[in-house]
Formats: C-alpha cells, structure tokens, sequence
C-alpha cells in the first residue's frame, strides 16, 4: 500500500505517532481523541453536540472518556456545582501522562498497564457499574424536569437525590439507568408536590351575596 502525504496548507492537527500506534486504544477511541485534540486550547465541548459529530450514544461515549483516561490521555475532576449538580472539567493530552506504558514507535512497552492480568483490570474497570454520585444532569435533562415535573425544583431534588442513604449502595449498569432512576425520583417529587397542594388548599367559602340571593328566593314562608 502506498501512502500519500499532502503538503497541508490550512489549519491541522499533529498527533505523536506513538499516540496513534498506542495498541491500548480501539479505534473510535483514537478518533474520538483525534476530534477533541483538533479542537482550540480551552474549548468548552458540548457532550450532546460531541455525541452527534461522532454519531455514537452516550453510554458508548461514556467508554470511550474512560479507556482515554485508563490510558492516560484525558484526566477528569468531580466538583459539586452551587446549585447541587455535578460537573466534570477534564483535560485531553495528545501523549499519555504515565509514558512507561508505550514506547516511542507506538509498540508495547514494560508498563504493567499493556501485560497480562492488567488489561483485565482495565477491561472490568470499563464495566464498572455506576453510581449516583457519578450522575451528570444535562441540559437536556433539564428540559426534561421542566416540561414533565413543573412543581419540582430541580437543583433541590438533584441534591436530595445525590444525597439519600441509598445512593452509597445502590449500582447502576448504565448511565441510561441512572438517568431513568433519577426521572423516577423527580416524578415522585412532581406526585409529592401536587398532593401537597391538594391538600393545602383553601376551602372556598359560600358567597354572601349567593346566601342573600338564595333567601330572597325562598317563599316557603308563604304556606306556613
């Protein structure tokens, strides 16, 4: 097979051939890395817009963001928001932070993270079942709580979600379950809410001016 390389002349991503050659990554893994590093320094990603442009699903992205940082080339922080929710800044890294693991022409190297039972290790780790703690609430998610359950306030239920006794123990296979679960919860709060208005309703009072019309009606005094 012959290769051509052009003499590019616009804007172009370079990405070290050891990044591309690194055998630890599948292919829609490199181009999910490849997509991200073409992006500006500082560029804030849209997780459902990245989802369109790649055209694969969220728990398959959510793989995806975890074999990038088993590998070292994305590293994610958790911080807890104001209003409750959680967000996850992370870097993305054209060559991966640990370098043992691969060496310089992309083939294994003597990092225990390419041999025997570690590989296991990573591939468990991708099947690793979630948490509640591990939940992101989108914009579309948002949306969501806005048109199903108006009543609910949902940067309060998220934190009351988040932090219930059941969210230390209670494992999710997806993130899809996650997200279910948490709809759930924000109906019960929609259902919690409304009988509560139900209940606290005001008995309207019979109108004065109903009262005097109904006695001005009565005539039964006419046949005492």
């Amino acid at each position: 097979m012959n290769i051509i390389k052009a003499d590019l002349q616009h804007p172009f991503t370079a990405v070290p051939n050891a990044s591309i050659r690194d055998p630890r990554l599948k292919l829609e893994t490199l181009g999910v890395l490849t997509k991200l590093l073409s992006y500006p320094t500082d560029w804030v990603v849209c997780i459902t817009a990245l989802q369109r442009e790649c055209r694969v699903g969220r728990d398959k992205l959510q793989r995806i963001f975890r074999e990038l940082e088993a590998a070292g080339y994305m590293a994610r922080t958790k911080k807890r928001m104001p209003d409750g929710t959680w967000s996850w800044p992370c870097r993305v890294y054209a060559e991966p932070l640990h370098h043992a693991a691969i060496s310089r022409d992309g083939t294994p190297g003597t990092g225990t993270a390419t041999h025997g039972k570690a590989s296991d290790k990573q591939s468990n780790k991708d099947k690793a079942p979630l948490s509640r703690k591990e939940l992101i609430v989108t914009d579309e998610m948002l949306r969501w709580a806005a048109e199903n359950t108006p009543l609910v306030n949902p940067q309060q239920e998220t934190a009351k979600f988040l932090d219930h006794p059941i969210a230390t123990s209670r494992r999710y296979s997806s993130q899809s379950d996650l997200e279910a679960d948490w709809r759930n919860w924000m109906r019960r709060g929609q259902e919690y809410q409304s009988k509560a208005g139900r209940q606290n309703r005001p008995t309207p009072k019979k109108s004065s001016t109903r009262r005097a019309a109904n006695d001005l009606n009565d005539t039964s005094w006419l046949w005492n």
